[in-house]
């Protein structure tokens, strides 16, 4: 039998096609190249459905691993953003929760190179949404430091992920690595997801200090906003205000009668410039909506 790769011939698609009667006479088509690449690795990184079904229906092997970076033909589809060959794969057998020569498991390619379909099927099909990779990284974590869009990190939030979760190695949250990576969208997504701007790394930075590092102003501006509004730069009394949900309560009982108080001892005031008394008004309503919150 002649060398598997001279019997290949290339169509349109630049996809080796073997012969069916090289196969019919036993050609193995599980054999790889010299690259170490199987003809499934090719027909599942060119979207070939047709290809795929009839290679496994020969006795190709769906995980088998391949190529430089030793990943199965799920990884070379996963990569790609081809969802209609990871469908038909895993319905073939194909395991999405092996890894290849980076560590890195189907759903954590997805998010970094942005595939956000493709996320979607997976976690639909019971992959972990905080799952970590051999690097220590969760889905959320690569979305926010190499997809610089909305989604795929948009969709992971709605599937309640753990936002303030750390990385294993460096304990990076997303937010570290949104900073990191200087993606301020993922970064405007997690802090209104409530990420926790103060979390600490294992060198005991937060985001915001990776910002400053980086002087970076957006960033450093709307670290610190979101800091402020959560009142952690706030006097004390203000942080328990602020973050003492019961304590805030018991003094929204007695508010009303102190507003009522106000607005009669304003309006009382010897004071002729309603302009004053206008801005002490609003200095109360300031007051109410920020017990409120």
């Amino acid at each position: 039998m002649a060398d598997g790769m001279s019997e290949y011939e290339r169509d349109s698609g630049c996809v080796p096609v073997l012969h069916p009667e090289l196969v019919d006479a036993g050609y193995d088509v599980r054999q790889p190249d010299k690259e170490n690449v199987t003809l499934l690795h090719w027909a599942a990184i060119n979207n070939r459905i047709d290809l795929v079904k009839y290679y496994i229906s020969k006795g190709a092997i769906v995980d088998q691993l391949g190529g430089d970076l030793n990943s199965t033909p799920l990884h070379w589809a996963t990569r790609q953003g081809h969802l209609s060959m990871v469908v038909q794969l895993m319905k073939l057998g194909a395991d999405p929760s092996l890894i290849d020569g980076e560590g890195c498991t189907c759903v954590h390619l997805a998010a970094q190179f942005g595939h956000t379909s493709i996320v979607a099927y997976l976690i639909a099909k019971g992959q972990d949404v905080d799952m970590m990779d051999q690097n220590g990284m969760t889905p959320l974590m690569w979305a926010a430091y190499r997809t610089h869009s909305v989604d795929p990190t948009r969709l992971l939030l709605t599937f309640n992920v753990s936002v303030n979760l750390g990385d294993k190695y460096h304990k990076n949250t997303a937010l570290h690595w949104a900073v990191l990576a200087g993606n301020t969208t993922v970064i405007s997504l997690l802090l209104d997801a409530n990420a926790n701007v103060d979390s600490q790394n294992i060198k005991g930075e937060t985001a915001l200090d990776l910002a400053k590092q980086r002087k970076n102003v957006w960033m450093i501006n709307h670290l610190q906003e979101a800091r402020q509004a959560k009142g952690y730069d706030a006097p004390s009394y203000l942080k328990r205000l602020k973050m003492d949900k019961e304590f805030r309560q018991k003094l929204m009982l007695f508010t009303p009668f102190v507003v009522i108080w106000l607005v009669g001892f304003i309006a009382d005031l010897d004071i002729d410039s309603w302009l004053i008394k206008g801005l002490m008004y609003a200095a109360v309503w300031i007051t109410v909506q920020f017990l409120s919150k």
